[in-house]
């Protein structure tokens, strides 16, 4: 496929039309990563999965259920401050 910058302002964008954005699976309101590559621009979605507001639903609905194993789990894991303390000083040179 060839595409050409269109003039959004100051600036260039690249369009990406309907058909194109069903096959990848892309929203208008979707983050996307862009990475150079050498010679090439590389656009990936950033969000994959379902997506912030299914998991926060799903979280929702599984809290009661599983609230009491998750409190148990967390009671029985050491705490952060039960640590060792690391072994090397980094205490600066005369």
């Amino acid at each position: 496929m060839i595409k050409t910058l269109k003039k959004h302002g100051n600036e260039y964008a690249l369009v990406i039309e309907k058909p194109l954005m069903d096959a990848l699976g892309i929203t208008p309101d979707m983050r996307l990563q862009v990475v150079v590559s050498g010679n090439r621009l590389i656009v990936t979605p950033l969000d994959v999965g379902i997506g912030r507001e299914a998991v926060a639903a799903s979280l929702r609905k599984l809290r009661p259920r599983y609230r009491g194993m998750l409190k148990r789990l967390a009671e029985s894991l050491p705490s952060v401050f039960d640590a060792p303390r690391p072994l090397v000083s980094h205490q600066p040179r005369a």
